[in-house]
């Protein structure tokens, strides 16, 4: 109501325009955004002020603003490319791709981009029309299906690239049924095609095709940019079992980030690195997902890690403590979705995005999985009647008490 033009126009399209010249610097912040007179608001601002200190956002780190601008984005705008060496941009390229594999990520100077590529073109059906929850699943979607995409090819593979047969002596090359299909295979999928007299190629719809970095907005592609362009693909870990803080917090240790944003107390201690976890850590540009710790069984928490920075804030409660009166009556169906057996929604669900993230998802899987509750200790859970129990039977450093409030 205090806006009245709200119901009249709708969002229809979210862009982003990224420094790139200083993206990448940021990008291995550490430290959070009231560190940066340049981000955060002025000390005299009081309005402001007033406000951060309620909902935390001058407590939020550098990464996370960026992270938040990126992903939300249909349309990314690199911009300032030129003061960008080649390897440098490639890598920007690379990092934001990976972190929104379904934007239309394009380079600029002077923010001098094609307007038709900019407005409107997510056609209402972009990342305005969505909200986190459902931004989470998309991430899954994606990641799922870029799991399938990696096993269909290994699956094809043989009779794609293995084209060594023989003929019997006297059989004509022309008809082997084998060699057709090569030929066919190679005839579509070459991007090698001729133009008419006086046709401008950048109408061209193979063209287009070919070199566009955008995205479907059914945001289901089998195989995402940042897979085909740069050999980012994921997998997302899944599991219905709550972790023991302690054997987590290890193994967030080896991770080559600072971690300490997560946990109300940390002791920095000597421990032995993991060197080949470690490496498979470094591969990773980002892994994001719902976290499920035994220390609690009504805090959803928020696994975040991105460049050398990682958090794991109380989300909120898991839907599953929620009486269903209290679910939004249109996401009902969606909600039920996530639920499976006697603990409901409660669940590991991480989206892990990298270099290659598939050949590294066993040794990471394995890792997480020395963090679940053996049969013993999940007995010992489900016995456990409130929440005061389970924080003394599972201690963790995990719970800010600024966030408890979150999860009451």
């Amino acid at each position: 109501d205090d806006m009245p033009l709200m119901h009249e126009i709708e969002l229809d399209t979210l862009v982003t325009v990224v420094d790139s010249a200083a993206f990448l610097e940021a990008y291995s912040e550490t430290r959070p955004v009231a560190s940066r007179p340049d981000l955060a608001a002025k000390p005299d601002d009081a309005q402001t002020f007033i406000q951060s200190q309620y909902d935390g956002s001058l407590q939020r780190s550098v990464v996370d603003l960026l992270l938040e601008q990126i992903e939300c984005a249909d349309v990314v705008l690199l911009n300032k490319a030129d003061l960008l060496a080649s390897d440098d941009l490639g890598r920007l390229e690379t990092i934001v791709s990976a972190l929104n594999s379904q934007a239309s990520v394009r380079t600029c100077v002077y923010g001098d981009a094609p307007l038709a590529s900019v407005l409107a073109s997510a056609k209402a059906q972009g990342a305005a029309a969505i909200g986190p929850v459902d931004e989470h699943k998309f991430a899954v979607q994606s990641a799922e299906k870029s799991h399938s995409h990696a096993h269909a090819i290994e699956a094809h593979t043989p009779s794609v690239h293995e084209h060594s047969h023989s003929h019997t002596h006297g059989e004509d090359a022309s008809d082997c049924n084998i060699c057709k299909e090569d030929k066919e295979e190679a005839k579509h999928s070459t991007h090698s095609h001729s133009h008419a007299h006086g046709e401008d190629a950048s109408d061209c719809e193979i063209c287009n095709e070919d070199h566009s970095h955008s995205h479907s907005h059914d945001r289901s592609a089998s195989a995402t940019t940042a897979e085909t362009r740069f050999g980012i693909n994921s997998f997302v870990y899944s599991r219905r079992r709550p972790f023991e803080p302690k054997r987590l917090e290890q193994i967030l240790r080896q991770l080559p980030a600072d971690v300490t944003a997560a946990f109300h107390h940390f002791e920095k201690t000597e421990q032995a690195q993991d060197e080949a976890l470690t490496s498979a850590f470094k591969l990773l540009v980002r892994s994001k997902g719902f976290m499920w710790l035994a220390s609690s069984h009504d805090a959803a928490f928020y696994w975040s890690h991105a460049g050398k920075f990682f958090d794991a804030p109380i989300l909120g409660r898991w839907w599953a403590t929620l009486p269903r009166e209290y679910w939004p009556a249109d996401q009902v169906e969606a909600i039920e979705a996530d639920f499976d057996g006697q603990f409901g929604d409660r669940r590991q669900e991480i989206v892990f995005i990298g270099m290659d993230a598939l050949s590294n998802q066993k040794l990471i899987e394995d890792a997480l999985d020395a963090c679940l509750l053996t049969d013993d200790e999940f007995s010992v859970y489900t016995e456990l009647d409130s929440e005061d129990a389970r924080k003394a039977r599972f201690p963790s450093y995990f719970e800010n008490p600024q966030q408890q409030r979150v999860a009451a």
